[in-house]
């Protein structure tokens, strides 16, 4: 196999991974809006600071060795950031759906927002 051929073959599995690393996203951010519904409804704050130290925390260890605790801790806090946002965005889209089937009286109707996609609905 020429070099090229290598790198390309390479780069074929890096993009196979990618693609699975999205896909895992979007079923990660399925499970997040799921438990924000739940976390509203119980009336619990999005944020749960002591559980987020703690995934950090089991996400760097189980990477000790082969990757930086730091890089391991900043990946997983922007995720877990892009999910609290689809939580807070899913939470104001419900707002305004449920707000569209029982306007006040004399309220101007604004068509809701779209929900956000997370790519692959059920």
């Amino acid at each position: 196999m020429t070099r090229k051929g290598e790198i390309d073959g390479w780069r074929r599995e890096i993009d196979a991974i990618d693609d699975r690393i999205v896909d895992l996203v979007l079923r990660r951010a399925r499970c997040a809006i799921r438990i924000g519904r739940a976390k509203r409804k119980a009336g619990v704050p999005v944020r749960d600071r002591a559980r987020e130290a703690a995934v950090l925390a089991r996400l760097a260890e189980r990477a000790r060795g082969r990757l930086e605790g730091r890089d391991v801790r900043w990946v997983f806090s922007r995720i877990m950031e892009l999910m609290r946002r689809l939580e807070e965005d899913d939470a104001r889209n419900q707002g305004e759906r449920e707000g569209a089937r029982s306007p006040p009286r004399g309220a101007t109707f604004v068509a809701p927002a779209p929900s956000r996609k997370t790519g692959d609905e059920e």
